[in-house]
């Protein structure tokens, strides 16, 4: 038996949200775990919500912090942590009721330094009557081939028979505590800090082990970061990708052709949350074109314009790259 950290990021979410996902960690079979609750500075309503969610359980400690973000909250539950293995959750999101018990399974011996399973994404609250299958496929990573593992932490490109696939979040994940405590997340990255948290902690695991099963429910939140107006967003996606870049390998075109995907996945992000709004927000239009200028003609975005990617790009890909060499990807954007 292994004790299981539970770190749970929480910032103003709706108690009802909340108490399906406390309800889905505390109906897991497998009870040695504690619930590490970091509030980020919520609203006193928010906060009396979790004095309440408190005395559900004796195994639920809840942690208030001034508002830093989530990368902060998440180090602080890492290092309050006393379980031999730390899973997250996010607070409006939950896990299916056979997780602890069936990851458990693969740490006899403790032989692994991560245990990796799948995510459902639903954007309608609606979920398949059964995920669980009953014998999944099982795949064992080390020194010699655990850089295969890496392109799935930057593009999503292993996908489950029941729906699930490898997420870029920490989620659906057992860390070590121990190598979770040396690979903090970086508090000065605002948006896909998670992608930059899996691959400097994959590179530093001798085994890991991933099982195609679906662990983790995943619900769209249109009220996050990634979906909100946002005038800083280039830059703050340019300092994530800065920090990417020095712990990649894009000589390894697998790792190459998964950077230019996610590029152009961020590009989509900036149009959504940026560009297409920014007349409704009084923007400059004379800044709007000198973005748009930068981001067809200059690093880190111009990285697509590789020969080698386009040449080894799947078609969909090779038409993206094809619209930003014309210039017109974010009116293709639009137009979509």
């Amino acid at each position: 038996m292994c004790k299981i950290s539970v770190v749970i990021p929480f910032y103003n979410v709706d108690e009802d949200i909340f108490r399906r996902c406390i309800k889905s960690i505390l109906l897991q079979s497998y009870d040695d775990y504690e619930i590490i609750i970091v509030d980020d500075g919520s609203d006193d309503a928010y906060v009396n919500c979790l004095e309440k969610i408190m005395l559900l359980d004796k195994r639920i400690n809840v942690i208030h912090q001034e508002n830093k973000g989530v990368s902060s909250a998440r180090n602080l539950g890492i290092n309050q942590a006393s379980g031999d293995y730390i899973t997250f959750v996010d607070a409006d999101d939950e896990i299916v009721s056979y997780y602890f018990s069936e990851a458990t399974e693969y740490l006899i011996n403790d032989k692994y330094d991560m245990i990796i399973g799948g995510v459902y994404y639903s954007s309608q609250n609606k979920l398949p009557n059964d995920f669980r299958i009953e014998s999944p496929h099982i795949s064992i990573y080390n020194k010699n081939n655990i850089n295969d593992l890496l392109p799935s932490m930057i593009d999503i490109n292993i996908f489950f028979e029941n729906g699930g696939n490898i997420g870029r979040g920490p989620v659906a994940r057992f860390v070590k505590r121990e190598l979770a405590a040396e690979t903090l997340f970086n508090e000065n990255i605002s948006i896909a800090e998670d992608i930059l948290w899996n691959v400097s902690i994959l590179k530093k695991c001798s085994a890991v082990c991933l099982v195609e099963q679906v662990w983790y429910i995943y619900y769209e939140n249109n009220n996050s970061a990634t979906h909100k107006y946002n005038s800083n967003i280039v830059l703050q996606l340019e300092k994530g990708l800065n920090a990417l870049n020095d712990i990649i390998d894009l000589d390894n075109d697998k790792i190459a052709n998964a950077y230019s995907k996610h590029l152009f996945e961020l590009m989509k992000m900036i149009h959504s949350v940026y560009l297409n709004q920014y007349k409704k927000y009084n923007e400059n239009y004379k800044k709007i074109n000198e973005i748009k200028k930068h981001i067809y003609n200059d690093n880190p975005w111009a990285y697509v314009k590789n020969k080698k990617i386009f040449q080894n790009a799947d078609k969909k890909t090779k038409i993206k790259i094809i619209l930003y060499n014309l210039h017109i990807l974010f009116l293709a954007y639009k137009l979509k």
